[in-house]
């Protein structure tokens, strides 16, 4: 505390001088200069505040025998200067990003109809929607399908793979980009090349039935009850209908298709002049038949031992099962065993399959292709039964959409998310006012101006564009940026908090459900156009934002190859429900008490991953398969947070997964917590009481 203390002589000259420096810059403006009294009066008033608890322990220790009631005060007052933890750490929300969705089971219910194929066609039928974007890719694929109807048809029925989720979470754009989409999406997506070849489209909805069967290979379920289970956790409104045996035979779900105003032929009228019949056709581009390909024995190929791997693990490691942890695990046995397994699958697969691709390993399934001809048979087009009232329309409602709203403060901004597909969304801070930009030229810059000095307000920015700004606060200050997510026909938000450094720069990295490799590759070539022929070490805003954006894409990307490949082998089927991330251009930022922010310094980049929302489903119905799959897509994902950086950046780097690596080559013990020993666990730890706050809120 003396060594605090004898600074405040050197503090004192320094806000002196900053003092000067504003006087003889001249023009400064009354409220900047308030500023820096307000701090020069608060750092003044702490070192008087500690000299006078640094004179009351000085008394107690020359008294001795001193009481915990004595102490007491002095604490509260060393923590109303001490410098506290970052808001992110404080204030930590009860939810782990990675988890298991909650989305509501839904049971069928009656609405109201729609005269279905008698309104005629209007305007609306051809216009793009938040859903239908009718953009230059999509004009070109119309184009190069000859804008011909049966063609457009046939490219979704075939080449389209179907995702089963409900409502509309990407729309045609985003169904266009990664080959996929569920039963809305799809019908967006032929809506849309419907409409960019001038052919009026809507959506029909209603209630359809389907054999079991039909279904289990529709969404590669091998077992009834796993395939209602299913799209019972997507929130599919759905009833099984059972034979009387009580076996499942059919499945009703609510259901989604298009249909359009297609030509069907010439009329005459007593052998004279022929006129085009065109007449609305329903048809459903979502429903396929596939073929699948089964992986080999990877156990039997690999040779496989569990118990045998568990033991090369323990080999010399400490494990007390009394307090729950482990340390010194045997990595490098874990290295060769694993090693060896990967020598033995190469090995097999070498002398089995020499022409075989990953597929024929793992396993995969194709879509059976349709070699639809007209577009006038029922049979071809739509295979349904269906007997209840349905609906049509020539845009979604807003209910039906996944949508987002981002609030900071000063601003709250709403979008769909089929609306933000493929859109890089930026978070950065900007001056606040002119004198405040005047201000930070005069230092050369935000890492040399004292930042209390300074104001910047918070910008949203959708592809470079300001869509939202906030009010101004302190450089270096802390700001909360809420996210809140609502469900399609769902009323409750599901909101994520992240404490934002005023000054850094943010990638709010929004995920709808996989990486399309096609529009990462797109967007690598813009980026490396944005990039050439600037000079040698110049930096943009534009090339911040857009990298961070692309580290995100790599991130997820990588991801979803490790948890395609995992659930491949526990036979688990996922899908994410729109997830986020947040990229992140780090700055450091050294305060004096009373948190006030003094200088700011360029730290590192950094992805903060705060949402990842799962429905998976073992296509057996066996749940301890998807046990499994969910803690090794954890694991995987966090180890990927800090191997992205490593790959792209060529930087150490870290990552929970990283740390407890660390920690076992250390002989760090390492902890295993649930709900049955947290009570005995806590007290062992070697942390801050929020920090076990936070791991009791988690379990």
């Amino acid at each position: 505390m003396k060594e605090i203390l004898a600074l405040q002589g050197a503090v004192e000259a320094k806000l002196t001088e900053i003092d000067g420096k504003l006087q003889q810059d001249g023009q400064i403006p009354e409220q900047i200069r308030d500023r820096h009294i307000d701090v020069t009066n608060k750092a003044i008033d702490s070192f008087t505040d500690l000299g006078k608890i640094a004179a009351t322990l000085d008394e107690l220790i020359n008294r001795g025998n001193i009481l915990a009631d004595e102490l007491e005060p002095i604490a509260g007052a060393m923590e109303k200067i001490a410098p506290q933890p970052e808001p992110e750490i404080t204030s930590c929300s009860h939810e782990l990003p990675h988890r298991r969705s909650d989305i509501e089971k839904r049971r069928l219910e009656r609405r109201h109809p729609i005269d279905s194929g008698i309104t005629p066609p209007g305007p609306q039928d051809l216009t793009p929607t938040k859903d239908i974007q009718i953009t230059p890719e999509i004009v070109d694929l119309a184009n190069k399908l000859d804008n011909d109807p049966v063609e457009i048809f046939r490219y979704v029925k075939n080449k389209i793979d179907y995702q089963p989720y409900f409502g509309s979470v990407k729309g045609a754009l985003g169904t266009f980009w990664e080959k996929a989409g569920n039963d809305v999406d799809q019908a967006s997506f032929l809506i849309a090349l419907f409409r960019a070849a001038n052919i009026p489209a809507r959506y029909v909805s209603g209630e359809v039935k389907l054999n079991i069967h039909r279904i289990m290979n529709w969404t590669g379920a091998k077992t009834p009850e796993a395939a209602l289970r299913m799209l019972k956790n997507l929130g599919i409104p759905l009833e099984e209908i059972t034979g009387e045996d009580g076996s499942i035979t059919h499945l009703k779900i609510f259901h989604t298709w298009v249909t359009a105003y297609i030509f069907h032929g010439y009329y005459s009228y007593h052998g004279n002049s022929c006129a085009k019949i065109h007449r609305w056709t329903q048809m459903d581009p979502s429903f396929k038949k596939y073929v699948y390909r089964h992986g080999i024995n990877l156990e039997e190929a690999m040779g496989f031992d569990l118990e045998s791997l568990y033991n090369a693990a323990i080999s010399g490691a400490t494990i007390n099962h009394e307090q729950y942890f482990v340390t010194n695990l045997n990595e490098a046995n874990i290295k060769v065993s694993l090693d060896n397994y990967g020598n033995n699958l190469m090995n097999w697969v070498h002398a089995n399959l020499p022409r075989g691709i990953v597929g024929d390993v793992l396993g995969y399934r194709k879509i059976k292709e349709n070699h639809i001809e007209h577009l006038h048979h029922h049979h071809q087009t739509y295979h349904f039964d269906t007997s209840s009232p349905q609906m049509e329309m020539s845009e979604l409602p807003t209910s039906w959409r996944y949508q987002a709203n981002f609030q900071m403060n000063g601003f709250s901004y709403d979008i769909s998310l089929p609306e933000v597909y493929a859109k890089r969304l930026s978070l950065v801070f900007v001056p606040a006012t002119v004198a405040d930009q005047q201000l930070i030229d005069s230092y050369d810059g935000i890492f040399n101006v004292p930042a209390y000095l300074v104001n910047m307000k918070p910008q949203l920015k959708l592809e470079g564009q300001v869509v939202a700004e906030g009010l101004a606060v302190m450089l270096g200050s802390f700001q909360n940026f809420k996210s809140q997510f609502l469900r399609p026909w769902e009323t409750a938000w599901k909101t994520t908090d992240r404490w934002m450094k005023t000054g850094a720069d943010y990638s709010v990295f929004l995920h709808h459900q996989r990486i399309s490799l096609d529009l990462l590759n797109q967007r690598l070539q813009n980026f490396s156009d944005l990039i050439s022929g600037l000079p040698e070490g110049k930096i943009t805003q534009d090339m911040v934002e857009e990298a961070l954006h692309l580290t995100g894409m790599v991130y997820y990307a990588e991801t979803e190859m490790h948890w395609d490949i995992a659930g491949k082998i526990s036979q688990v089927t996922w899908i994410r429900e729109p997830s986020q991330a947040f990229l992140n251009r780090d700055i450091t930022v050294w305060v004096t008490w009373g948190g006030v922010p003094v200088f700011v310094k360029r730290a590192s980049v950094g992805i903060d991953v705060k949402r990842t929302v799962l429905s998976y489903s073992s296509v057996t119905n066996n749940a301890q398969d998807e046990f499994s799959w969910m803690v090794s897509s954890g694991s995987m994902s966090s180890a990927t947070e800090h191997s992205v950086f490593e790959q792209l950046y060529g930087i150490e780097s870290v990552s929970s997964v990283k740390i407890l690596a660390l920690a076992n080559k250390w002989g760090i013990p390492i902890y295993h917590i649930d709900r049955n020993n947290i009570d005995r666990v806590l007290p062992l730890l070697s942390a801050t009481d929020i920090v076990k706050e936070n791991i009791s809120n988690y379990v």
